[in-house]
């Protein structure tokens, strides 16, 4: 035995050559979401190669969708999400309001002032620990303006009073 040869792929003949060496382990680099197959043959000393070669097949998941909520409290817009699935640990979150990026955090809960009346997505994507995005989860929000004031005015004397009722009341105080 002189030493082993690993591949990548999924035939000897057409697999790229990853390591050469004498030692019984390799340790892979991070790999992105995937299914990888590794080939390994053993070479003697006339550098002829196993018959066959052993192999192992694995697939790598990159981040499964959060299942993001959204609440309204005060003024506030409050998301939160689940952490998702991943063969990496996750290391921060990318959060989007209506595909536009607010930036990347570490947590799993996020409060913002409340925007103007109208309606909002909001979208996270997991980054794992080879810095690859996972699947996109959302949840919407609307906000709704208060209602219509009615107003009741009155002449008194050289004035004029001016009375209303209270609207109803919107999504926010």
């Amino acid at each position: 035995l002189s030493h082993f040869e690993i591949r990548k792929g999924a035939t000897w003949e057409t697999a790229t050559e990853v390591y050469t060496g004498k030692n019984t382990a390799y340790l892979l680099p991070m790999l992105k979401g995937g299914s990888y197959t590794y080939l390994i043959k053993a070479i003697d000393t006339d550098k002829k190669p196993s018959i066959t070669a052993a192999s192992i097949s694995f697939t790598v998941l990159k981040p499964s969708a959060p299942v993001v909520t959204t609440r309204i409290v005060g003024a506030n817009i409050e998301i939160s999400w689940t952490q998702p699935t991943s063969t990496f640990p996750i290391v921060e979150y990318e959060l989007k309001q209506n595909g536009v990026s607010l930036g990347r955090i570490k947590s799993t809960f996020f409060v913002l002032k409340a925007p103007v009346a109208g309606n909002y997505t909001f979208s996270v994507t997991a980054i794992n620990a080879v810095n690859e995005s996972g699947y996109e989860g959302s949840a919407g929000v609307t906000i709704t303006a208060p209602g219509e004031v009615t107003l009741s005015p009155q002449v008194i004397d050289n004035n004029v009073l001016l009375r209303w009722t209270p609207p109803i009341v919107g999504s926010l105080p």
